[in-house]
């Protein structure tokens, strides 16, 4: 007996059980999975309700992530603030969405039983948006390299500045748009000063944490609210390391916001609105405090005679994706 198979129904179901909470439910036709084809052809019908369709969805999601969130954006050369619920906010982005998301899906759903995961990367920077929406496991896919090298808008980078979770990370995450920042959008600068100064509070306090442990002096830092960059140290080596060279481009920071402030403004008072953020978030506040606590564990090792040179080699932890 013959039976017929419609992809496109079964990328429609899948996604619906995604989005009811239940990603693993039964699909049909899954025991004729290991035999069908990779490549498949979708409807214009098909992708134009695709689109339509995720599109609601990465707005809705974007609507609740940002709130009433105010960003900063340029009319006629001057600063305007608009919230995801303003028409000006939607008006300063293009999101992107293509057929390769549902091929995608497609792959992982066939593919896998045949041995062919899908390369999640050959996607729209857009469609990895909705991706990682859909199943948060796929955050990690797309790091800000990939983002950069794709020309992500920067509505897609401030929704995965929000996405990613990291544990002992070995650098900035996100410096390769602090490496290049004249061509980084006004909204996402002040969205990087915040992250960035989020980044530094949380290193500075693991470090004296660290610190006040092992001379069993209380801690005088405030805990960081936030827990999507967390740090931690086992042993000294670790964090008098990140005291020499420059790990966690803090000179790169320091020349992307004196050029946003300066050349590489964009109109009439945004250098103005970004030095009230800096200011704000404590950008250089958190920095400095990092390289305090580094010299006051650096100096209680010196103390105690022991050296940078003289400790075992422990190799620094690379990011991963806290999920």
């Amino acid at each position: 007996m013959k039976v017929q198979i419609i992809p496109e129904e079964i990328i429609w179901q899948y996604l619906a059980n995604c989005l009811s909470g239940y990603p693993d439910q039964e699909l049909p036709h899954r025991k004729h999975f290991d035999k069908l084809p990779l490549e498949i052809e979708l409807s214009e019908e098909f992708l134009t309700r695709w689109r339509r369709t995720v599109g609601a969805l990465v707005g809705r999601e974007v609507a609740i992530t940002f709130q009433f969130r105010p960003f900063l954006f340029l009319e006629n050369d001057q600063v305007v603030r608009a919230s995801a619920l303003d028409e000006l906010f939607w008006r300063q982005t293009t999101l992107a969405f293509s057929d390769r998301a549902p091929r995608r899906l497609w792959e992982d759903l066939v593919g896998r039983r045949q041995g062919k995961p899908p390369v999640w990367q050959t996607v729209t920077p857009a469609d990895a948006l909705f991706l990682a929406l859909l199943d948060r496991r796929l955050v990690d896919r797309f790091d800000f390299a990939w983002l950069h090298a794709n020309d992500a808008p920067w509505l897609v980078v401030a929704m995965f500045l929000h996405l990613w979770q990291f544990y002992n990370p070995a650098t900035l995450p996100w410096k390769v748009y602090l490496e290049r920042p004249d061509p980084v959008p006004l909204p996402l600068r002040e969205l990087l000063i915040e992250h960035t100064a989020t980044f530094f509070q949380a290193l500075a306090y693991a470090i004296h944490r660290f610190g006040q442990a092992e001379t069993d002096r209380p801690t005088s830092l405030p805990k960081p609210a936030q827990r999507r960059i967390r740090f931690f140290f086992e042993h000294a080596a670790d964090v008098l390391r990140l005291a020499s060279g420059d790990p966690f481009a803090t000179g790169a920071i320091r020349t992307a916001v004196a050029a946003w402030t300066g050349p590489a403004a964009l109109g009439f008072d945004d250098a103005r609105f970004l030095e009230g953020a800096i200011e704000q978030y404590g950008l250089f506040r958190h920095i400095d405090a990092f390289h305090r606590e580094c010299r006051a564990l650096t100096d209680i090792c010196q103390s105690g005679g022991i050296h940078e040179q003289e400790l075992p080699d422990q190799t620094p932890s690379r990011h991963v994706s806290d999920l």
